[in-house]
């Protein structure tokens, strides 16, 4: 608000209401040439009202509040507001319709969060937004620190971005993520006011995998379980020859994730009265 309207910056500083007695309302303007902001807030613990007070807008002119922007007054004949109701411990600004600016977008949240360490390489990155944004002009001015490649996935609002890397996050790494500032609004022509940065670090592999619970179904198939980094997959192998080498173990399926970091796969009945022997393996 104070890059987009002066007045709140360098304006001249006008009290035009205080309750002295304790908590309640506290009203004041800011104008620079023709531009004012008028502010009011309500500290107590229940709505309060403040009365008419004076503006430099000529009678007629409609007020915006920035912060609730379906929410607008109209200057009385005699260059007043007119009673303004404003809830506990709430605050509302006001400027002239005419004078109003679409606020620029910014990213509000990320995960993981900036900073975060211990990070599983699997994890997406995920970038909040404050307003639709123009897809493209977001994954164009999209990179990352070492660079990785990957998918981007928009929600039906286009207000949140999931990054999915291709194959994993580097491991030990310290990861950075950049949006430039050319990343613009859908709606508008409005972009970043700078380049968004974060960054997170991963952790350096996969954890030993453990077969555990392994049981033999009614129908004769092999189910069995482990526990491991959310999001990560695995591929289940088997083989009548343990003695093999890994390679040469045949591919039975991808293990499912059936809970956070809890996987499961139920291997089909052995065919033929042969022992079969079980391994999984990461990616």
């Amino acid at each position: 608000f104070r890059r987009l309207y002066p007045a709140l910056r360098t304006g001249e500083h006008n009290n035009l209401w205080y309750d002295g007695d304790g908590p309640g309302r506290f009203a004041y303007s800011r104008t620079l040439g023709t531009q004012s902001v008028f502010v009011v807030f309500n500290t107590a613990s229940y709505t309060r009202t403040l009365p008419p007070r004076p503006t430099i807008h000529p009678p007629g002119t409609v007020l915006v509040n920035l912060l609730a922007t379906n929410e607008s007054i109209i200057i009385d004949g005699s260059s007043q507001t007119p009673n303004i109701d404003v809830p506990s411990t709430t605050a509302k600004l006001f400027v002239a319709q005419s004078e109003w600016r679409p606020l620029d977008p910014t990213v509000i949240s990320v995960s993981p969060a900036h900073d975060a360490t211990g990070i599983s390489r699997f994890s997406p990155l995920v970038l909040q937004f404050t307003q639709p944004m123009n897809t493209n002009s977001v994954q164009v001015g999209f990179t990352t620190t070492p660079s990785v490649g990957g998918t981007f996935v928009w929600n039906a609002a286009r207000d949140r971005l999931t990054f999915n890397p291709t194959n994993i996050w580097p491991g030990s790494a310290r990861i950075t993520a950049r949006v430039a500032e050319t990343a613009n609004a859908a709606s508008t022509t409005n972009h970043l006011y700078s380049p968004f940065e974060s960054q997170f670090s991963t952790v350096s592999t996969v954890p030993t995998i453990l077969l555990t619970n392994v049981t033999r179904l009614l129908d004769g198939s092999v189910r069995f379980g482990f526990t491991n980094i959310a999001g990560a997959t695995f591929t289940a192998l088997s083989t009548t020859i343990v003695t093999l080498p890994s390679t040469n173990w045949t591919v039975v399926g991808t293990v499912q994730e059936i809970s956070p970091s809890q996987f499961q796969f139920t291997a089909p009945p052995p065919t033929n009265g042969l022992q079969y022997f079980y391994r999984v393996r990461w990616p």
